[in-house]
């Protein structure tokens, strides 16, 4: 008997889901009173690095990254499933990755797979820079899971999940 799965045959993958940070680029600005104590600023002044400067990292295109030998060769090296936080070191909505945004977008569709998290201060920026490329129309989401947290020192959290073509936003308190 032949069995069934809902998985589609290129994401046929053996090894065990992944969770890992995503770092596409690095820097950040200070959005608001709750980057007052911000991680990236701490680390980047302790080794003399200036925390306002936005750069691409070397982990740009690490989802469609592909194995070059071994077992699993010709697969992509982030498994099938994995669970990728993205921007850990930045905000993925900063105004000066805008010239890199859409390539991230196109990665994240071509590895819709996987889900991927993100967590913002400038959550007022999401609508204006969804994906904008050949793949998909304006504000469309790519295909895949995205979840988009924006928490700041008022307590209030934002999450924009997609809803088929769309983005639902959702509010809570902590």
């Amino acid at each position: 008997m032949e069995q069934l799965s809902f998985i589609e045959e290129k994401y046929n993958d053996p090894r065990p889901p992944l969770a890992l940070n995503w770092n596409l680029w690095h820097g950040c600005t200070r959005a608001s009173t709750g980057c007052l104590h911000c991680y990236v600023y701490r680390r980047d002044e302790s080794i003399g690095k200036d925390p306002t400067i936005l750069h691409k990292t070397d982990n740009f295109n690490l989802p469609v990254r592909r194995l070059r030998s071994g077992q699993y060769k010709g697969m992509y090296k982030v498994p099938c499933g994995s669970h990728i936080y993205t921007c850990f070191s930045s905000d993925f909505f900063h105004p000066d990755a805008d010239g890199w945004r859409n390539d991230a977008w196109e990665m994240m569709h071509e590895r819709s797979d996987c889900t991927f998290f993100m967590i913002t201060k400038r959550p007022e920026r999401i609508a204006d820079h969804l994906p904008n490329g050949s793949t998909y129309k304006k504000g469309e989401i790519p295909n895949g899971k995205y979840y988009v947290s924006g928490v700041d020192t008022s307590g209030a959290n934002s999450w924009v999940q997609p809803d088929g073509d769309k983005c639902r936003r959702t509010n809570s308190a902590w």
